[in-house]
């Protein structure tokens, strides 16, 4: 299948996909705005984080059994795509901490539910097609990210506040609902609903254990998200501009590392990759806490970046691999909702670390949390990313 194939196969993702990292991208490099105007301290910042993530893991909950009621068609993504924009927008209406928690809570309700339908569609197509598509879509985010927050930077350099920040991100959501809707249906069998699963057996142990890889995987990246800026103005003394980079080098190096992490887990094996690649995010998270220049940080959220891209994407994939395709909304909702923890418990933890003993210090202990990444994979026999799915015991060998 041509690359344009593919993309076109994966229209309806993608968008979604690129819709969540326009919109985040833009939001994380108009963090130190934001906090400037409300007047908050780093820990009623956490707090405000900590809704958003409400909200996400509310929708997401709920997500497996709206899946089962309407699927994972096109128009149903771009209708969440469309209540996306309006939480974007509700943004730049914010003036005060309460404000920003009611609104950051509608911004997660929306995301959460996204976030799993387009994961549980192109789990589907993978599925179906014996194509692999995911790294490809969560690269698609990391790029979209890069890019809006780059141009936040610019953005903010040139007069832009938050208010017309927010606007803009609101709008390109909605013009990506528009793409999305665009998309091809899925291939052999219903886009509108999902084969019924009969007597709801228990899901494998590797969703519940890859979920767990995610979570700190999506921690490491919230973090990065959320107060890359800020450590780079407020702890390294740098501009609107400089701080911005900081998040956009994060997406940039993480798109890298997305586009071609099927490929090298092909060369290398799936739990050397993982494992080196989280080795190397742990180091890049310490590099950029104890960074004495901006420049220096950049090169510690290059690695961050570099080194947590493979990981959320390739267990997803995996965990698709074990389930069956009654089981694939359920699956893919429960190792979302537990890869999300990660953006639950992140905010509140950090902006309390950050308040206490400053963002060096919360960015330690996100390299920390990184190093418990091979100890999990160690616990789970995983296999060779196949097309085809696990058709025999997996082997440690890989």
């Amino acid at each position: 299948m041509s690359f344009v194939s593919t993309l076109r196969l994966s229209q309806a993702a993608l968008a979604g996909f690129a819709s969540i990292g326009a919109g985040f991208g833009s939001y994380a490099a108009a963090i130190p705005d934001l906090k400037a105007l409300l007047d908050i301290t780093e820990s009623q910042l956490g707090l405000a984080l900590f809704f958003g993530a409400l909200g996400a893991v509310t929708s997401m909950s709920a997500s497996a059994t709206l899946m089962a009621r309407f699927g994972t068609g096109r128009r149903f993504i771009a209708l969440i795509m469309v209540f996306l924009s309006l939480a974007f927008f509700g943004l730049r209406y914010v003036s005060d901490l309460p404000g920003l928690g009611f609104a950051m809570f509608c911004v997660g309700l929306c995301t959460g539910f996204l976030d799993v339908v387009v994961n549980a569609r192109i789990s589907q197509l993978e599925a179906r097609t014996g194509q692999h598509l995911m790294s490809l879509c969560h690269g698609t985010f990391s790029l979209a990210y890069a890019i809006a927050a780059i141009l936040t930077g610019v953005a903010r350099e040139l007069g832009a506040d938050p208010e017309q920040i927010f606007s803009n991100a609101a709008v390109v959501v909605a013009i990506l609902a528009f793409v999305a809707l665009g998309g091809p249906k899925l291939p052999a069998g219903s886009e509108d609903a999902h084969e019924p699963e009969k007597g709801r057996a228990p899901l494998p142990f590797a969703v519940f254990l890859l979920g767990a890889l995610i979570l700190i995987a999506f921690f490491a990246e919230n973090a990065t998200e959320t107060w890359s800026a800020l450590h780079v103005e407020q702890t390294l003394g740098g501009g609107a501009a400089e701080g911005a980079m900081g998040p956009a080098m994060l997406g940039l190096t993480m798109a890298l590392g997305r586009f071609s992490g099927q490929a090298l887990s092909i060369r290398f094996g799936l739990v050397a990759l993982m494992t080196a690649f989280s080795c190397l995010a742990a180091t890049g998270a310490y590099i950029a806490a104890f960074a004495p220049t901006p420049l220096v940080a950049y090169l510690g959220f290059a690695g961050l970046g570099l080194g947590i891209s493979t990981l959320a994407p390739l267990g997803f994939a995996l965990g698709g691999q074990y389930l069956t395709e009654a089981q694939r909304p359920r699956g893919i909702a429960r190792m979302t909702l537990i890869g999300y923890m990660g953006f639950f418990l992140g905010p509140p933890t950090l902006g309390l670390f950050a308040e206490w003993f400053g963002l060096r210090a919360a960015f330690a202990i996100v390299a920390t949390s990184l190093l418990v990444l091979p100890l999990l994979l160690r616990m789970l026999n995983v296999p060779l990313a196949s097309q085809d799915g696990p058709t025999e015991q997996p082997s440690r060998k890989d």
